[in-house]
């Protein structure tokens, strides 16, 4: 079925976030179908409410699906407690209301001037090790936290910010709707080359989602965070 639906303009690798953690298995199966090579799904959850986001959460666990290249999928669970994250409350992840002020918010974030043990610079890391790892670029979720850490501390998120789009003739949309995928040149997969980018508008699309851009050349990228505990409308 994957060889007869795989479509060669199609990403091979991606991640996802889902808004019910009943759509996990769901995704990665259709990913898998549609020619995915790795890709994870995920939800998160916020503790004691039952209500989630379609990110990896820092307000309480995080169910995942993990597609492998050997064509087959795991599933497991994030716990803040056991990756040295505190479990935050959802209203410290809450966007502004005006777009100036949280674009403002947004660089002091990227620029590492937002404490470490705060709950949107750990929602950042979280979220950016998920892409690290599925892309292949660290080996475990606390390697890609500590390579987002490094990536936003020494400057290097906010300079790809600030270097702009990428060429129209090497990219294509990277990131919508709380996905991110790796687009590949015909079946290139050296994922360290120019040619494979990450692209997020900087925007309050989605109830005040943040986003950043940042290149597939081992750098860490950012996440749109949900302040209320709940999936947004797209």
């Amino acid at each position: 079925m994957a060889a007869s639906l795989a479509n060669p303009a199609m990403p091979r690798i991606g991640v996802r976030g889902v808004y019910a953690r009943k759509m996990i298995v769901p995704v990665i199966r259709v990913m898998k179908a549609i020619g995915y090579a790795r890709a994870i799904v995920f939800h998160g959850a916020v503790d004691g409410t039952g209500k989630g986001m379609d990110e990896a959460s820092v307000c309480g666990p995080t169910w995942c699906a993990e597609l492998t290249e050997t064509g087959e999928f795991h599933e497991y669970q994030l716990q803040p407690a056991k990756l040295g994250l505190a479990v935050h409350d959802p209203a410290d992840l809450a966007p502004e209301n005006d777009l100036k002020r949280e674009s403002k918010r947004f660089v002091a974030l990227i620029q590492g001037r937002e404490n470490g043990t705060g709950a949107r610079r750990q929602a950042l890391e979280l979220n950016a090790a998920l892409i690290l790892k599925v892309a292949g670029k660290v080996d475990t979720i606390p390697e890609g936290m500590a390579c987002a850490a490094r990536t936003i501390d020494d400057g290097k998120a906010f300079t790809t910010l600030e270097a702009g789009s990428p060429p129209k003739t090497d990219s294509r949309p990277m990131a919508w709707h709380g996905c991110a995928d790796y687009w590949t040149k015909g079946e290139d997969h050296d994922h360290g080359t120019a040619g494979h980018q990450i692209r997020r508008p900087l925007s309050a699309h989605q109830s005040g989602r943040i986003y950043a851009r940042g290149t597939g050349q081992g750098q860490c990228f950012s996440h749109g965070a949900t302040g209320n505990g709940e999936s947004p409308s797209g």
